[in-house]
């Protein structure tokens, strides 16, 4: 691998690339504060996932709500993508990309409170994760070229956690995800190995995503959710608005009040 291969973008990134652009773009000049905004387009948040909106834990990977974290999160897909999608195939960089995202949304889910999360960090360290293995395991670090191109990932990953609000579990979560997938698809000697990892990590993760899960009375931000209900019920949306909000009074334990401010508030 050369630092100038490197630099070139696949089809693939480019395509989640545009996405995210576009996405940041909705969310700074939609009209809606740009945590509602954020919400609205598929950023992570745990009553709407507790609600039923799983979908939530892969779609908050392309909602940037700041340009610099937009900008640091593109240069590193730019710097991780192209090689891994050379290694491993489109599909395997798929798995790998967006598994990591999945996988650092539901070690959060379980590990963190009521936060808004949104980026393609837990993607983005699964991608380090597995480059790094690669690189290790072939020895291709002891290249000058390759050490140099590591360096730059790895500084572009550390300001990432440097960032305010950023959130570490997606961070570690994404890691450790990357990190199994990368070894169930490019090694086959230590394939058992790697599943076993990943059955446990997972197996875990599971264990605890189906104990009840409940949002304390301070982290609660009630105002938002009926914000961005009503504002899908003037998109045309009223029937899943309406449901959600049946749905989110069952989580808070509000007993009709949310439904009803929005059914009211015409």
């Amino acid at each position: 691998m050369s630092a100038r291969r490197n630099r070139n973008v696949s089809t693939v990134s480019a395509v989640f690339m545009g996405i995210c652009v576009v996405v940041t773009l909705l969310i700074r000049f939609c009209g809606l504060n740009e945590y509602d905004a954020a919400i609205l387009l598929g950023a992570y948040y745990k009553p709407f996932i507790m609600a039923g909106e799983w979908w939530r834990l892969l779609s908050c990977g392309f909602v940037h709500v700041s340009f610099l974290h937009l900008l640091v999160n593109l240069l590193s897909l730019m710097n991780l993508g192209p090689y891994m999608e050379k290694r491993l195939g489109v599909p395997g960089y798929l798995a790998v990309l967006l598994g990591s995202v999945i996988g650092g949304s539901l070690f959060t889910y379980v590990s963190a409170g009521n936060v808004l999360m949104v980026g393609l960090s837990g993607g983005l360290y699964g991608l380090m994760a597995g480059y790094s293995y690669i690189l290790f395991q072939s020895n291709a670090w002891r290249n000058q070229a390759v050490r140099q191109a590591m360096l730059r990932v790895y500084v572009v990953n550390i300001l990432i956690s440097l960032m305010p609000g950023i959130s570490m579990t997606a961070h570690f979560g994404g890691f450790i995800t990357g990190m199994v997938l990368t070894g169930l698809l490019d090694n086959k000697d230590y394939r058992k190995h790697f599943a076993l990892a990943g059955l446990a990590f997972f197996v875990a993760i599971g264990y605890f995503c189906t104990r009840p899960q409940i949002i304390k009375k301070d982290e609660r931000y009630i105002g938002t959710d009926i914000n961005v209900l009503k504002r899908e019920r003037e998109l045309g949306l009223q029937s899943h608005a309406y449901a959600m909000a049946e749905k989110l009074d069952r989580v808070y334990g509000t007993d009709g009040i949310i439904l009803s401010t929005i059914k009211e508030d015409k």
